[in-house]
């Protein structure tokens, strides 16, 4: 639920934002051309540098996943309420720890599923995504349609940036699962202790 939350937003956010930052700062190609090498070596830095310092120091990958979100949340509500061009290229430096829950959130769930059943979740994961995807990228563009519309009883002063404050929206939303599924792993390993530590002490007392 929590990757296709993210893959909804995800896409909605990519699919509008040309046409956004066109209608709000005249930018060319090029200049989207330059925001996008931005914030994309902005992920891969978070990718190859910061994500294996984060695991280095063993925390645990729904917090790195947390991480994510809140980046992404701040993102795109800069995105929304950006007056000046140079706004969204802050924007994409804010938000560059945006594609590690993916990472993250795969990882977790590859430790929490029988080693038989891994190909069959995440060949799940795969086709509710795409799924995910295409009704994410019709709901937003029409949605950003309907918010160049300033009449419209929803958008208020949030005009075209309307789609991005929706995101965050749903992204906060996301951030209590997060939570609940920490406390669920940390209940897991906490039994699964105890349940070593029984067995040790099991096995030393029938070996004395």
């Amino acid at each position: 639920m929590l990757l296709n939350i993210l893959t909804f937003v995800t896409v909605g956010e990519f699919d509008t934002l040309y046409l956004f930052v066109v209608h709000r700062f005249n930018w060319t190609a090029n200049m989207f051309a330059n925001f996008l090498f931005t914030w994309k070596l902005g992920q891969i830095l978070a990718l190859i540098i910061c994500l294996p310092l984060l695991k280095k120091y063993k925390i645990q990958d729904l917090r790195i996943a947390m991480i994510g979100f809140l980046s992404k949340i701040l993102g795109l509500i800069l995105f929304g309420t950006s007056k000046y061009g140079y706004v969204i290229f802050i924007a994409a430096i804010i938000s560059m720890f945006d594609s590690t829950p993916s990472t993250t959130l795969r990882s977790n769930i590859s430790q929490n599923v029988e080693k038989q059943d891994i190909g069959k979740i995440f060949a799940l994961i795969a086709c509710t995504e795409s799924i995910t995807a295409i009704i994410s990228s019709l709901f937003f563009t029409k949605l950003y349609s309907i918010s160049l519309n300033k009449d419209a009883w929803f958008i208020g002063h949030a005009g075209n940036g309307f789609v991005y404050f929706l995101g965050a929206c749903l992204l906060l939303l996301a951030l209590p699962l997060i939570e609940y599924a920490r406390r669920i792993d940390r209940k897991t390993e906490q039994e699964r202790s105890s349940i070593t530590e029984q067995t040790n002490g099991e096995e030393d007392s029938n070996e004395s």
